[in-house]
């Protein structure tokens, strides 16, 4: 590989200038000692390539885009709705369906219980029985 072959590097500096508002702090630092993302180190410098740093940081925003709206076609006559054709799973992100599912029959056992005899839903009766019978009698 020659110098006119290298990708376009960006140092450190000039990466938080330009892309500050998308990296915490010291991210870039902590991804280059996991090895997360390659670099050039020259002398005291450290330079990224322009394409790996971007693919890094569209990684980290992966998830967290939020398309706009399908723009209405105002002459197009079509006035029924129609169904979506994207179809998006139930499933978080992150989320196996195996702990989806070990999820749904915790919250089923949960939601599913009788509550308990000392909730004071289901001993209203008995707590007034016994405010009743330590009243002294007359």
């Amino acid at each position: 590989m020659s110098v006119t072959d290298l990708p376009a590097l960006i140092s450190e500096a000039e990466a938080y200038a330009k892309f500050g508002h998308l990296l915490a702090d010291k991210e870039l630092r902590r991804a280059r000692q996991a090895r997360i993302i390659g670099y050039y180190k020259r002398g005291q410098n450290i330079l990224y390539r322009e394409d790996e740093l971007l693919a890094f940081i569209e990684a980290r925003l992966q998830g967290s885009y939020v398309p706009p709206c399908p723009k209405k076609n105002s002459g197009s006559g079509n006035t029924g709705s129609t169904k979506s054709q994207d179809h998006h799973s139930g499933t978080l992100v992150g989320m196996t369906p195996e702990l989806e599912r070990l999820g749904a029959d915790l919250l089923r056992r949960q939601t599913s219980k009788k509550p308990r005899s000392d909730s004071p839903r289901s001993s209203s009766a008995r707590g007034q029985a016994k405010i009743v019978s330590l009243m002294p009698s007359r």
